[in-house]
């Protein structure tokens, strides 16, 4: 016998011992919940992380400022566009939202931008068309646009009537603009070749976010596995089900300390509701959540004033609950 399939063998005469072991215990459960999910969403997760290591390629910051910089009418509807199909992790585009609106970019794209931007991105659509359906993946996106888009309406509405002050910390203006000129000059490659494709760059990228996404994801299998095997399915109808009056709010609510990252989460929603979750309060977790991580209102606070994200959660948590309610009639 050769090495590898020796090698192989051992593996599989490890994972029946394993088998034989757990027989008939709630870990043989969860296991197999884990090895169900992942032959079912490996693929969507590669897709995932391959679309939007392209999409960190040819769309840089530095490119995203140019664009929103230059097109002031449309503003609003534009910086919706690129949030949705914005790479950047939102505690990184806040400062640059900063710098922009610094340099004379208005604040209701930006604040569109902002809103838009943590709802939806590439990678999130392919993994929720995967995960849930094209319905699921379609629906996050236009909630992405019809909040980025009331934000940037309401802003304008505020700004216009002098109702709301909006801060900037200019030090971290000055932090951002260097760290601009920092990656101007880290990337000549890929700023100069005009949406070229770099292929070792491509591959470094892959790697990066493969790695980050990638141990969200399999956490995220291991909490819907144990969910759907500890966590009896009445539960779920009782709280988060299409005739629960508070579903859609109790899924708001969970979204705030519960979510961690796109990735990790969708695996867990899609066990939920195969357990009897509504789809509304599946898309009110999946835009309160993103929008209330920690990391995202740390930036906002820091950049920004306390009214700034008084304002921002008051446009997702109330959106999400109309969204979430809107939908689940719709199903």
């Amino acid at each position: 016998m050769d090495f590898p399939s020796h090698i192989f063998h051992l593996f599989w005469r490890l994972i029946s011992t394993i088998e034989y072991v757990l027989e008939g215990t709630y870990t043989a459960r969860v296991l197999a919940g884990v090895g169900d999910l992942l032959s079912q969403l490996w693929y969507f997760a590669l897709a995932a992380v391959a679309i939007a290591a392209v999409f960190s390629v040819l769309f840089s910051g530095e490119r995203m400022s140019e664009f929103l910089g230059r097109r002031r009418k449309s503003a609003v509807a534009l910086a919706c566009l690129v949030g949705v199909i914005s790479p950047l992790p939102t505690f990184a585009a806040i400062p640059l939202l900063a710098a922009l609106f610094h340099t004379g970019v208005p604040l209701s794209p930006l604040m569109a931008f902002l809103v838009a931007s943590p709802l939806m991105n590439p990678s999130l659509f392919v993994l929720t068309a995967g995960a849930m359906g094209m319905r699921m993946a379609l629906a996050r996106t236009i909630s992405a646009f019809l909040l980025g888009g009331s934000a940037g309406a309401l802003t304008s509405y505020l700004l216009n009537r002098d109702m709301l002050c909006f801060a900037v910390d200019r030090s971290e203006n000055q932090k951002q603009n260097s760290l601009l000129n920092c990656e101007s000059r880290s990337r000549p490659s890929v700023e100069k070749n005009s949406g070229e494709l770099q292929i070792p760059l491509f591959c470094k990228e892959f790697w990066k976010l493969f790695t980050f996404i990638g141990k969200y994801f399999l956490l995220g299998i291991f909490i819907a596995a144990i969910v759907q095997t500890l966590i009896p399915s009445w539960w779920i109808v009782s709280l988060l089900g299409k005739q629960s009056r508070l579903g859609v709010l109790i899924a708001v609510a969970m979204g705030v300390p519960l979510y961690a990252c796109g990735g990790g989460s969708i695996p867990i929603i899609e066990v939920l509701t195969r357990m009897g979750m509504s789809q509304g309060a599946a898309l009110a977790f999946f835009i309160s959540g993103p929008a209330t991580k920690f990391s995202t209102l740390f930036a906002l606070y820091a950049t920004f004033n306390r009214k700034t994200v008084a304002f921002y959660l008051f446009i997702t948590l109330v959106g999400a609950s109309i969204l979430g309610y809107a939908y689940s009639l719709l199903n």
